[in-house]
């Protein structure tokens, strides 16, 4: 019997790398939503920090004042930023989730195919194989009849 040969092995092998490359991008997009959310949080910290600084009660200078509300409004815009990147990312993630969806199915189908036909393969070499010891018992059954 012929070894098993899968015609579509290099397409197949193709969707694997496409695989392995929109996951990696996945991962990169993921990566990056998390970053932006890190940011967000850190900036949220500082702003709670600076206005912590204010609370004692006592009389505050007007040039920290004046210094904490740059600062707020630097952090607001900041935060706007943020949100604004993290909702691309959000997108993107959500276009790559799409992506990455189809590629799989693709290699899916393939890894499939190739099951189904390495299955119909192997059933035809195991037929081919009780074919030939069929032949084989017959022949030594008329070579000991004589």
């Amino acid at each position: 019997m012929k070894k098993f040969r899968f015609p579509l092995e290099r397409l197949r092998a193709w969707r694997r790398v496409q695989l392995d490359a929109e996951q990696s991008r996945m991962r990169a997009l993921l990566d990056e939503e998390q970053r932006v959310a890190s940011r967000r949080e850190a900036l949220g910290l500082e702003m709670e920090r600076a206005r912590a600084g204010f609370a004692g009660g006592a009389a505050i200078p007007a040039f920290e004042l004046a210094a904490l509300n740059q600062f707020s409004i630097h952090v607001e815009s900041e935060t706007q930023k943020l949100k604004n990147l993290q909702r691309q990312v959000r997108q993107a993630i959500e276009q790559q989730r799409e992506t990455l969806l189809a590629v799989r199915r693709e290699s899916e189908v393939l890894e499939r195919l190739r099951r189904r036909r390495y299955e119909e393969w192997r059933a035809e070499s195991d037929r081919e194989e009780e074919n030939l010891v069929a032949e084989l018992v017959v022949a030594r059954w008329k070579a000991a009849g004589r």
